[in-house]
């Protein structure tokens, strides 16, 4: 069984070619006649009289492809193997046995926005499904963050699943089942952890008791450093003590507003009399009235001020504001090399969770552009901004030059998947990634619509090809020059 790639106007296909003298019978037409649900939709074509079987992967992308950059997350993890059962009951409609799935994670090739699977059906392919679901969920167990406890004990607990004799997938997903159901009781066990904690490191100890200042590792065992309410707690007692001054204020200034509506009458009453309180009633009535708004107006301008000045200080405390993006970037600033405490089994490698044996970038944000100056000094002397910086000079006046401070690079149009966005309308999602060893740069098409060209040659889809300094790189119809 030989694999390969093709482009074909606007669809890419995954080829397969049996091995020789194979003929196409009742799985490989049950497949090319019928879409299946969590099946890729594949058709039979002939050449020299030997069937080459075809399988539609435009705009997906391989599941290894997406975890090489990020984490699998829990929800994902079951998401998955559900998608898994459920083609596996449409395929018993269709009478397809399971011995011809491959579950290596780059021939199963995922919606990147919606997360669906396509599994590749061979037909006539003597596999064992229980085996390789085994040895995918052992993938799976090295693509978890460790330090995300709830999905750690359920790819554990899968993958052990799988170890059983005679186990079949109801028994993973009855597991998932019991493990969705002790999630809640265990959440609210945290949280009560939590609060204690924060007793435990807040608040003065008795004798021989924990020590103040103890730190508690994340994820492990509930108490999270973010989650401790210490803020909020505060804040809370601010937003009191604001609302009762306010409320205390504006009661003293109604009490002034009070007074003088009834003693000024009183007073002209007393002295002037009955006749002369009636004839300056107007005058009065316009006086009250007056107060009223001033005293108004006066208590919106301090509560503003008072605001202002709040912001103030809140600012000067807590400096300047997080960057946007920063958030879904946290997990690399929060991975911490002393904080290694694990659930692994004997045949897990732990390193391959590390991010620099993973190859995972320490930014991933989109580059910024550098200012006009820089760009201005590089374009005259034509060559890369900063020591060892590459980029994609723009051919076209209306883009931007792409820096690329790391490797690997992926160009696309989703924001989530690339680490520069090129937004046009014929750009994929995923559309290409550039990987530098050493002196060597490569640029991969990474199975886009449209194509990819080196000086004018197509890529094959998920096609590599190596470029040099002054090389023309287009992707889709947009032009680069490598630098």
């Amino acid at each position: 069984m030989e694999i390969s790639y093709r482009r074909e106007i606007k669809h890419n296909y995954l080829v397969i070619t049996p091995d020789c003298g194979t003929i196409p019978g009742y799985e490989a037409r049950m497949l090319a006649g019928n879409e299946i649900q969590g099946l890729l939709r594949m058709h039979i074509r002939y050449q020299d009289g030997n069937p080459l079987y075809y399988y539609d992967i435009t705009s997906r992308q391989p599941l290894k492809r997406l975890l090489d950059a990020r984490f699998i997350s829990r929800d994902e993890i079951c998401q998955i193997l559900i998608q898994v059962h459920v083609a596996l009951m449409r395929m018993e409609e269709y009478l397809l046995g399971d011995g011809g799935i491959l579950m290596d994670p780059g021939l199963i090739y995922m919606d990147p926005e919606l997360f669906q699977i396509g599994l590749c059906l061979v037909p006539g392919q003597a596999g064992v499904f229980p085996e390789e679901l085994s040895h995918f969920l052992q993938y799976i167990l090295k693509c978890v963050n460790h330090k995300d406890r709830e999905c750690v004990v359920l790819a554990y607990g899968v993958y052990q699943e799988s170890l059983k004799d005679n186990y079949g997938l109801d028994d993973i997903l009855k597991f998932i089942v019991s493990d969705n159901d002790k999630r809640e009781p265990e959440k609210q066990r945290e949280q009560h952890v939590s609060c204690s904690g924060y007793k435990d490191r807040y608040e003065p100890q008795a004798e021989g008791g924990p020590a103040p200042d103890r730190e508690y590792e994340s994820g492990w065992h509930g108490i999270k450093e973010d989650e401790v309410p210490v803020r909020d707690i505060h804040k809370d007692n601010a937003e009191k003590s604001g609302i009762k001054k306010e409320l205390a204020s504006m009661a003293r200034l109604a009490a002034v507003w009070m007074a003088v509506v009834v003693l000024v009458p009183a007073a002209i009453w007393l002295f002037g009399g009955k006749i002369r309180l009636v004839s300056m009633k107007v005058t009065l009535i316009w006086l009250d009235a007056g107060l009223f708004l001033f005293l108004a107006v006066f208590d919106i301008l301090r509560m503003l001020l008072s605001r202002i000045k709040e912001r103030h200080g809140e600012v000067t405390e807590r400096g300047p504001e997080s960057t946007p993006g920063a958030e879904q970037d946290s997990w690399r600033i929060l991975y911490d090399d002393d904080d290694k405490e694990e659930i692994w089994s004997s045949e897990t490698d732990k390193t391959t969770m590390e991010p620099a044996a993973r190859n995972v970038p320490e930014v991933k944000s989109s580059p910024e552009p550098l200012d006009d100056e820089v760009f201005r000094t590089t374009l005259l002397c034509g060559k890369p901004s900063g020591e060892g910086v590459r980029r994609l000079r723009a051919m076209d006046e209306d883009c931007e030059d792409i820096i690329l401070p790391y490797y690997p690079f992926v160009i696309g149009k989703n924001k989530n998947l690339a680490d520069y966005t090129l937004q046009k309308d014929t750009v994929s999602r995923f559309h290409l990634r550039i990987d530098n060893e050493g002196e060597i740069y490569t640029v991969t098409d990474l199975n886009s619509t449209n194509g990819t060209r080196v000086n004018g040659k197509a890529l094959d889809a998920n096609g590599t090809s190596v470029i040099e300094t002054g090389d023309e790189l287009y992707i889709a119809d947009v032009g680069f020059v490598f630098e």
